[in-house]
């Protein structure tokens, strides 16, 4: 009886710690009192429980027949077009137009293609608006948006910078920067000198990874990487560097071709100094002020006109809500672009106007603040005031200073505010976590991404990827059909096509390195689970606030999704298996453990009759 009691006990915690209790999912083991032996009644044989537990778990997964067959599994997966060279989609066979599996495939992407727009507001946590009372800015990227010709600046002066300054070769000046190259979220190796794609769990999508401008083949990048994918930063290394702000894409572009000139011209170098040389050489471009200076000079040229900001921060200080800026930006900088894309009375917009605050510091340091003078004086220059800063008044400004001093000068508190910023780890990070604020995030890869999502080529190509992923699990519950080739080169030739299907989204999207949020085999990339751990909305602008109403009471609810709450529900791919087949499919074939486990009940008699399924 000991052994019976272990052995259940055992089954219990395995299925148990796979999400499913012995009697199905969702369902508690049943307990009940086993009645007093009848007169004269034997107590079973413990031996012959343990053979009736052993005989059920058998039959629990691996000795199950599936209802569908090897052969017609094979069938709707070849009757897919796999040259992704021609148009995507069904093609021939049971996928003809026309067919039942046809119009099973069609007919529920025109409702997932029309679901998102790029102007939506996408939540992570619940969010009520009614609950804010404070809301906040970034500039860069944030209430500013740039074009690309401010990273084409940042490129050429920083490569100016290691020519003149720093020696490089003069072959460098013709170099010009790419805006296509890179994305962001890219991780640069400093020891390997490879930029690539990572996953939350640090692994190297091995389709993303560059050797300078060159990309490297799948066996090649796992060559370099030292024959493991997985890469990880070993405490107190700075190996792997993030490229996560928008103004690195100039770093990460100009990185890759100055170890592809030094690849072939065939010149040995460190990649670790190369990186030193061009990450201090961009900073130049910025602590120096050569950036800021360029773009107050023609605001018109590298900046974006916004029409709605206007409107957003108007309707926001009407609702009561109090509004601040906070950006690592000089007031002079801000201030021009603000009269630009907003007024010369701007700053009547916002409760508090805070400049170079230094986040991520802002938010654990003690520093304090200093009010900025706004008039210039006889120098043309701005100076910071010694007295100290004992409270924040509308229409000044203030420079420095950290959180906790804000927060008690202004009366907020943390759980009122919302601070929307473009970079998660010096904008977002700290506040979601040690100071209670929500956090918004302006990711304007969205527009593209959403736009090359809802095409019906990329919705066809989606759908045919959850199909084929669908008849991979399938096909190892299959009953072989006699001639059929062995499980392992039937896999391994769907496993080849599921790989094209990949790298062509991913083309789509991006090029050389796809989707900013997502990794090798769908997964989530380290950029997108950044995103969904500490921002709580996100979207493409700041102006789609407009659309919501501000300061209405306005709640966002995330959706239930794979990863984030931007992508498109899965297609109803058990569906489309049964309109191919043109019968129904039993669901037991999908999964393991969840669809073919065994019932465990108490039993109150002898029978031994097979546990229903």
């Amino acid at each position: 009886l000991l052994l019976l009691l272990a052995a259940a006990a055992a089954a219990a915690a395995a299925s148990a710690a796979c999400g499913v209790w012995p009697g199905g999912p969702g369902r508690a083991p049943r307990l009940r009192r086993r009645p007093a032996l009848r007169s004269g009644a034997q107590p079973r044989s413990t031996m012959g429980a343990s053979r009736e537990l052993l005989r059920r778990l058998s039959r629990s997964g691996l000795s199950a027949s599936s209802t569908v067959s090897t052969e017609e599994l094979l069938r709707v997966h070849r009757s897919f077009n796999w040259n992704l060279d021609e148009p995507a989609g069904p093609a021939r066979g049971p996928s003809a137009p026309g067919s039942p599996a046809h119009d099973m495939g069609r007919k529920p992407l025109a409702n997932i293609t029309s679901s998102f727009s790029a102007r939506e507001i996408f939540a992570n946590t619940e969010l009520h608006m009614d609950a804010i009372k404070v809301i906040g800015f970034d500039y860069d990227f944030t209430l500013a948006s740039y074009t690309n010709e401010v990273q084409r600046f940042i490129y050429s002066s920083a490569r100016d910078v290691l020519v003149d300054e720093k020696l490089y070769p003069a072959e460098l000046s013709a170099i010009e920067y790419d805006k296509t190259f890179a994305i962001r979220g890219l991780t640069f190796d400093k020891e390997r000198g490879l930029l690539f794609k990572l996953g939350p769990n640090f692994k190297v999508d091995l389709s993303t990874v560059f050797r300078g401008r060159r990309r490297l083949d799948e066996d090649e990048a796992l060559a370099a990487l030292g024959g493991m994918a997985h890469v990880r930063r070993a405490p107190g290394s700075d190996s792997l560097v993030g490229i996560f702000d928008q103004f690195s894409l100039a770093e990460a572009c100009l990185l890759a071709d100055v170890c592809e000139f030094l690849h072939r011209e065939q010149i040995s170098f460190s990649p670790a100094a190369v990186f030193e040389d061009v990450t201090k050489s961009i900073g130049k471009v910025h602590l120096t002020g050569q950036m800021h200076r360029e773009v107050m000079s023609d605001v018109e040229r590298y900046l974006h006109r916004s029409p709605k900001l206007r409107q957003l921060l108007e309707e926001l200080g009407e609702s009561g809500v109090d509004t601040f800026v906070l950006s690592n930006s000089s007031f002079d900088y801000i201030d021009v672009g603000m009269r630009y894309l907003c007024g010369d009375d701007w700053m009547e917009l916002f409760r508090a106007t805070l400049t170079e605050a230094h986040k991520p510091s802002f938010y654990q340091s003690r520093n304090p603040f200093r009010k900025v003078a706004l008039d210039q004086g006889a120098t043309g220059q701005r100076r910071l005031e010694w007295s100290p800063v004992t409270s924040i008044e509308r229409m000044c400004a203030y420079s420095h200073g950290n959180v906790t001093d804000l927060m008690k000068m202004t009366g907020w508190r943390g759980p009122e505010v919302l601070y929307i910023g473009d970079h998660v780890f010096a904008d977002l990070r700290t506040p979601a976590r040690f100071h209670g604020w929500w956090t918004g995030a302006i990711i304007r890869e969205l527009e593209k991404e959403i736009a090359v999502e809802r095409t019906e080529e990329f919705q066809q190509l989606k759908f045919q990827l959850q199909l084929v992923e669908e008849i991979m699990r399938r096909l190892q519950w299959s009953a072989p059909s006699p001639g059929t080739d062995s499980l392992t080169d039937i896999l391994n030739e769907v496993e080849a096509d599921r790989r094209r299907l990949r790298k062509h989204m991913s083309g789509l999207i991006h090029p050389n390195f796809g989707s900013v949020f997502t990794s090798s085999a769908n997964n989530t990339s380290l950029f997108a689970t950044s995103i969904e751990r500490y921002v709580d909305v996100y979207t493409s602008r700041l102006e789609n606030l407009v659309d919501y109403g501000p300061g209405a009471s306005y709640r966002f609810y995330p959706r239930r999704r794979r990863t984030l709450a931007h992508e498109p529900p899965a297609p109803p791919v058990t569906e489309y298996l049964e309109a191919s087949l043109n019968r129904r499919v039993d669901r037991r074939d999908v999964g393991l453990r969840p669809e073919l486990s065994f019932v465990l009940e108490d039993d109150d008699s002898d029978d031994e009759s097979e546990p229903s399924r």
